[in-house]
């Protein structure tokens, strides 16, 4: 004699059907809690969606360096290279200075003193298509 399954009941309100594809809802994004909204720590934006992406993104940290000299040696110059030894900074020919973000040019300018410190004074961004 074979086994023949047991149908199935219809569910009943105390157990609820599955959802189906269309009823299910997106899991929470990587570090949102998973049980819903909770109160928000002192200091962290409550702002939804694109806000919220908007003000992560202003808050991240990209390395930025201003360059403003290139030279190029002989291996015999490197070499000769000795502690106390000054090295001609800047560029020869012009007084640009270039601040770059993330290893790409975004912006010309001149160093400036502040302060006693050194400065970059914008003069012009670099276009879109150069960087």
């Amino acid at each position: 004699m074979t086994d023949v399954p047991k149908p199935t009941s219809p569910p009943t309100p105390s157990t609820p059907a599955p959802p189906s594809a269309s009823q299910r809802s997106a899991p929470p994004p990587v570090g949102a809690p998973a049980g819903g909204p909770t109160e928000a720590p002192p200091g962290v934006s409550t702002a939804t969606g694109g806000q919220r992406s908007a003000a992560l993104l202003e808050r991240l940290a990209l390395p930025v360096e201003i360059r403003f000299g290139k030279l190029v040696w002989t291996l015999r110059r490197v070499l000769d290279l000795r502690v106390g030894d000054a090295v001609p900074l800047g560029p020869e020919n012009d007084d640009a200075v270039t601040l770059y973000v993330q290893g790409r040019p975004y912006a010309r300018g001149e160093l400036v003193i502040v302060d006693g410190r050194f400065g970059f004074r914008v003069t012009s961004l670099v276009s879109e298509e150069q960087r």
